[in-house]
């Protein structure tokens, strides 16, 4: 994995802002914003991390910085008390 961009603040950090990035995008994008930020929030600490490089479907499978595969661009199916109670065992261990 890339190292992520750190804006270290000017004092002693008491906050953290992670920043990630959109679809195709690199870690700098943000940067401009959060260092003019980082002029007023002067405890702040800025992290701002590069997704990884994979195909993503709905793209045509171009690889591209993606934090996870798009594969459509429809809505899920409503989340509804008998559909949650058949979920969990398939998102927990």
């Amino acid at each position: 994995m890339t190292n992520p961009l750190i804006l270290e603040p000017q004092k002693t950090a008491d906050a953290c802002v992670i920043w990630l990035h959109g679809l195709g995008a690199d870690r700098y994008d943000f940067l401009p914003v959060a260092e003019f930020m980082q002029e007023r929030l002067l405890t702040t600490r800025f992290v701002m991390p590069q997704a990884p490089t994979r195909p993503v479907t709905i793209n045509g499978g171009y690889a591209m910085p993606s934090w996870y595969d798009i594969k459509a661009m429809t809505r899920p199916a409503p989340l509804t008390k008998r559909s949650w109670k058949r979920r969990p065992s398939k998102w927990l261990p």
